[in-house]
């Protein structure tokens, strides 16, 4: 099953640094080493990181008109990176999620198959 990995992180405010460790060279190689683990297992599918920005990005679509659609979460975290795994099961998700070496949590979502339907 093809799962998302959603990375949720505390941004930096601009001017400032990163908390000691964050963002060094070790902190690059353990990213590096877990990406390297997921490809050597055949788990790894895609990922990336994605640009900072403000909560004006949000669009409601016309389709939510007059419905009851949730607003982009508050507080300082914000999605800052994902990857997409193939794994059997989700406690095998969880355990790639675990394993991430994240300043931050991980939210795990299911993508749903859609070749079922065609």
């Amino acid at each position: 099953m093809k799962v998302l990995l959603l990375f949720w992180t505390e941004p930096v405010p601009e001017g400032e640094r990163y908390a000691e460790g964050r963002g060094t060279e070790a902190d690059y190689q353990a990213w590096v080493d877990f990406e390297t683990r997921l490809k050597g297992d055949g788990t790894y599918v895609d990922s990336g990181d994605l640009e900072p920005g403000p909560s004006d990005r949000f669009v409601r679509p016309d389709l939510a008109a007059g419905r009851d659609v949730p607003a982009p979460p508050s507080g300082g975290a914000v999605v800052s990176g994902y990857y997409v795994v193939d794994v059997a099961d989700l406690a095998a998700a969880r355990a790639v999620a675990a394993a991430a070496p994240l300043h931050g949590s991980v939210e795990v979502r299911p993508v749903v198959d859609h070749t079922a339907w065609s």
